[in-house]
């Protein structure tokens, strides 16, 4: 009997350690689509986690240009979120340039990041800052 308790209590220990270790891993985030609606382009972003609702707001960053028109959804555990870019901004966009998602302004308005502070920023387990690569055009879907 004393054996199987502690089976027991060793399986629920177990579980809340990889619960709690899967609820610190930071999500992982990338383009889904970009597609053009109207004047406007809808930049998709899928997460394997919810994204956070509370008292900031994402922002996509691509260069020097913010955005933080967006909306949100969540199925199945993960997220989604769209930017919502004007086309004539959009078209205004360099291919190249530092692309990442930030929850709230990281750097000051206009002031990019170099790629080590990126890097930093997108692996601490504390900010929320995920690189999403080199903006291209060519991700854009009529």
């Amino acid at each position: 009997m004393r054996s199987k308790f502690l089976y027991i209590l060793s399986l629920v220990v177990l579980l809340c350690a990889t619960s709690a270790a899967y609820a610190l891993e930071k999500a992982k985030i990338k383009i889904a689509n970009a597609r053009q609606k109207g004047q406007t382009v809808s930049l998709t972003l899928s997460s394997s986690k919810p994204l956070r609702v509370g008292g900031n707001r994402y922002v996509l960053h691509i260069g020097a240009k913010d955005f933080v028109r967006s909306q949100q959804t969540k199925t199945k555990g993960k997220g989604t979120i769209s930017f919502l870019i004007p086309i004539d901004e959009f078209n205004k966009l360099n291919d190249g340039e530092i692309m990442y998602m930030s929850y709230g302004n990281l750097m000051s308005e206009g002031e990019l990041p170099t790629e080590q502070q990126l890097t930093d920023l997108t692996n601490s387990p504390t900010e929320q800052c995920w690189s999403l690569g080199k903006f291209t055009k060519k991700i854009l879907t009529k």
